[in-house]
């Protein structure tokens, strides 16, 4: 009877070196395949944010509500949506505050999604009493405040009378719920991976590293576009924002590899 002659040990050797050599090559590429991955479920869920917004500018004739600087969006959009998972970018489906646990911080961050807010919390507007923020609302987008209804001239009160609304942001990627951010606010762009960078005002809230240096934006005329973080920098922000103020990158290294706008 002939005897079977199994794998030397050279030859075992041979096949695990084979194999670790594939995987080192192929992991890599199955982890940017990931990354892709969520960056097109992110776009496409703010594509839908999109449609949200203009059945909301639809029924308010383009205005933004005068409530929209001073209310949470998952609640100001609160009769157009029903899925709370199209609040999520998938870079960030961890919670701050998963059990919306009181006296726990709901701030968000680069793969931290904010909330959920422990209460619900309500404002008197006008003599109205409006919900600020529901007890249990998260997300990982945030608002432009500076499209709200109030009187201050830097707003944009309505979606119709914005003279470039393709260069004005409306919901984005971000670490809290909205941003007011201009040009003089901290002056200098914080570390997209840091949470709370002093002196960074509210450009804290939208310098994230979801997207290799990039984040995604809807802007005024619901189109959506992937922007790098140089880019964020000089979008129009509200009326008075200079867009074009010079900054040295150089200063900024974590900002070297960042793009403009995609």
């Amino acid at each position: 009877m002939k005897k079977t002659q199994g794998f030397t040990l050279i030859e075992l050797l041979v096949v695990i070196s084979i194999i670790a050599l594939l995987l080192s090559i192929l992991l890599p590429s199955l982890g940017k395949a990931k990354d892709v991955a969520k960056d097109i479920t992110c776009r496409s869920n703010i594509k839908q944010w999109g449609l949200v917004s203009s059945l909301y500018f639809e029924d308010s004739q383009g205005k933004f509500s005068k409530f929209a600087n001073k209310q949470a969006w998952p609640e100001m959009w609160r009769d157009y949506y029903e899925n709370p998972a199209l609040r999520v970018c998938p870079s960030a489906k961890k919670l701050s505050n998963p059990d919306g646990t009181d006296g726990q911080g709901v701030n968000g961050g680069h793969n931290l999604s904010w909330g959920k807010f422990p209460e619900t919390k309500t404002k008197m507007i006008d003599g109205q009493e409006v919900i600020y923020r529901r007890r249990g609302d998260y997300g990982s987008y945030g608002i432009n405040n500076w499209g709200s209804g109030d009187d201050d001239p830097q707003s944009w009160h309505s979606i119709y009378k914005i003279p470039s609304p393709s260069q004005v942001p409306l919901f984005f990627d971000a670490r809290w719920k909205g941003a007011t951010p201009t040009h003089d606010d901290g002056s200098t762009p914080p570390n997209a991976r840091e949470g709370n960078t002093n002196d960074a005002g509210h450009w804290r809230r939208v310098y994230l590293d979801r997207h290799g240096l990039a984040t995604n934006y809807l802007f005024m005329d619901i189109s959506v576009s992937k922007v790098g973080l140089k880019g964020i920098w000089h979008l129009k922000w509200h009326r008075q924002y200079n867009t074009k103020m010079p900054i040295d990158w150089a200063e900024y290294p974590w900002l070297l590899n960042a793009k403009g706008r995609r």
